[in-house]
Formats: C-alpha cells, structure tokens, sequence
C-alpha cells in the first residue's frame, strides 16, 4: 500500500489571496465622486427602463386579454412581466446599497454585464 503525500509541482507561480478571490475575472468597477454619480444615474435609467418594460407588458397582457388574442401569448407576457418586475425590484436594491455607499464613502463598485440593449447589475459593494 502506498502513502499518499502532497506534493508541489517543480515550477508554480504563487498568487495573492486577494487575486484569488475574484472568481469572475475581477470585472468589478470602482467608481469615485462624479463618475460614481453618473454610474448611479445610469444604474437608476436601467432600472425605470426595467419597469418601464414591466408596465408596457402588463399593457400588451391586457389587451390581448380584452381581445381574447389567446392563452399561450398571455402565458408568455406573464413570464415576462415576472422575469422584467424581478430584475427591476433586485436593481432597485442595488441602486439604494449605492446610493448608501456613496454617501458613505463618496463612491462604490459595481459589477454589471451587457447583453445588446439590456444591462444586468450583479452586485454593489463599498470601495
């Protein structure tokens, strides 16, 4: 039977625990006094956009309901509002934690995707 052992490789690059946590490439971005003012205007834009997006759906839902266009396009247009109405509510949290880290510490980092047209807020955190 043989003893199980750890063992390092001949040649390795030693990393910092700080780089190590970034687990998603480091995509955060800081942002400080006025830039951190116009990312958290741009951060409230995407959010009324996104319940802008909720109201217009409900909208369609209605009609199509008064005009009985049919239950599989109501079905969607439900789906819709409840995927638009949920990422509206959670970037509207976001957009408090930054306004509450601005005030704070005069700014905060965020972390967001873009997909075409749409802009997906992850997280905001203290510098």
């Amino acid at each position: 039977m043989s003893e199980m052992t750890l063992r390092l490789p001949m040649n390795y690059v030693e990393v910092e625990r700080d780089e190590m946590e970034y687990i998603d490439g480091g995509a955060w971005s800081s942002y400080r006094g006025l830039n951190a003012v116009r990312e958290l205007s741009v951060m409230i834009a995407n959010t009324l956009g996104w319940g802008r997006t909720t109201v217009g759906l409900c909208q369609a839902a209605l009609a199509s309901a008064a005009t009985g266009i049919g239950v599989l396009l109501s079905i969607g247009l439900a789906m819709g509002i409840a995927i638009s109405a949920t990422i509206a509510s959670v970037e509207g949290c976001l957009d408090l934690i930054a306004i509450a880290d601005l005030k704070k510490d005069g700014g905060f980092q965020d972390d967001s995707t873009s997909v075409g047209p749409f802009t997906f807020y992850y997280g905001v955190a203290e510098l």
